[in-house]
């Protein structure tokens, strides 16, 4: 995980009503602070800490001293740097609970775990990648994976998929007449599906508010509206007022939905600044790019940068890459030697290339210095 780079920001203080500024002020918190949740239910506003040996912990304000987190007493964390949720459950044929990404929230939820295994003899890191699904329960089971060896077969975990979406007919049959099995798929139907059971997420397990960073850093809580193919993006502060167009004032907007933030930036070979998609934050972020925000992020282009430097393309939407956007990728690793040479042969493409960053950003933040 990598862990956040706290920062300041001002609220804007508009002619709202005292209820609305109390209610920008509580989401605060959520949209923008670590917080974690006891196994009682209790949300905590609090700081991350990794330290160099030992467990992840967590600070409130009125805690003196960090505490660990361990699964008997906090059921999940958030951390607001990589804008990730994490929840303790019991994978397939565990004994004991383990924190998982959350990719999909509600009345399915959707987990990613994902495990690295270095090979000393050919000096090659394996990385697999499971997804899990529960519904109601701790308990969850696997439903896709990477590896060739996974705990249940194929049918068994397509049975056990189709089984959880019965209850919502219009998905259930979507899934059955698609009869796809992808990583992306099974994403898109459990998001789907999660539409329909609209009030089954707890308040706690993702921010509620969307909101709007200016260009003098203040942030307004509102309803944002993304531009489509045929139309430009909106906010309003509430239902009583007209939406205004986000345009180059706003430096980034963060829809509470899918929990993605937005940023303005330049890319390359383009005269006006556009809104991407920030997919992986750190040493190295990576963006996703697209006309039309239902793209997925697999299809879009991909642009990365490392900070303070240029954006640069390293995969086109709908296209192999090139010579040119693998040299930009390898560019930007170059000082991780070992990264470089993995690149050489593994396959390139969306999902390796987020894990790659995600590695990449790991290892320098571990190593608090650049990479040699």
């Amino acid at each position: 995980m990598i862990l956040p780079h706290y920062f300041n920001m001002k609220i804007s203080i508009t002619k709202t009503s005292l209820f609305i500024i109390l209610l920008a002020l509580t989401f605060t918190v959520k949209a923008q602070g670590d917080y974690v949740v006891t196994v009682g239910g209790d949300s905590i506003a609090c700081k991350l800490s990794m330290p160099l040996f030992g467990a992840l912990k967590y600070q409130s304000a009125t805690m003196s001293v960090p505490k660990k987190i361990t699964p008997d007493e906090i059921r999940e964390y958030y951390s607001s740097d990589d804008q990730q949720l994490y929840r303790a459950v019991y994978p397939t044929h565990y004994l004991k609970p383990t924190y998982l990404s959350v990719i999909e929230n509600g009345r399915i939820s959707l987990y990613e775990a994902t495990n690295r295994i270095y090979n000393s003899t050919n000096m090659i890191t394996t990385t697999t990648t499971t997804w899990y699904i529960g519904k109601g329960t701790a308990y969850v089971k696997d439903v896709k994976s990477n590896t060739l060896f996974a705990s249940r077969s194929r049918n068994e975990r397509k049975d056990d998929f189709a089984e959880m979406l019965k209850d919502n007919k219009n998905v259930y049959d979507k899934y059955q007449a698609e009869d796809k099995y992808s990583f992306e798929q099974i994403r898109k139907l459990i998001h789907l599906y999660n539409q329909g059971f609209p009030n089954t997420v707890r308040p706690f397990d993702i921010p509620k508010k969307d909101y709007v960073i200016k260009n003098n850093k203040d942030t307004v809580f509102c309803e944002v509206e993304p531009a489509t193919m045929n139309t430009i993006g909106r906010y309003r502060i509430s239902e009583l007022d007209k939406f205004t167009k986000i345009d180059t004032s706003i430096t980034e907007y963060f829809l509470a939905e899918n929990s993605s933030t937005y940023l303005l930036k330049n890319l390359p070979k383009n005269s006006r600044r556009q809104y991407v998609k920030l997919l992986v934050k750190g040493r190295i972020n990576l963006y996703s790019y697209s006309t039309n925000n239902s793209t997925a992020d697999s299809e879009a282009s991909l642009y990365a940068a490392k900070e303070p430097g240029d954006m640069v393309k390293i995969k086109h939407a709908f296209s192999s890459p090139d010579k040119y956007e693998k040299k930009a990728l390898t560019d930007l690793i170059s000082d991780d030697p070992n990264l470089v040479k993995k690149n050489e042969s593994l396959p390139y493409d969306y999902r390796s290339i987020v894990d790659y960053i995600k590695m990449y950003d790991s290892e320098y933040l571990n190593n608090s210095k650049p990479i040699k």
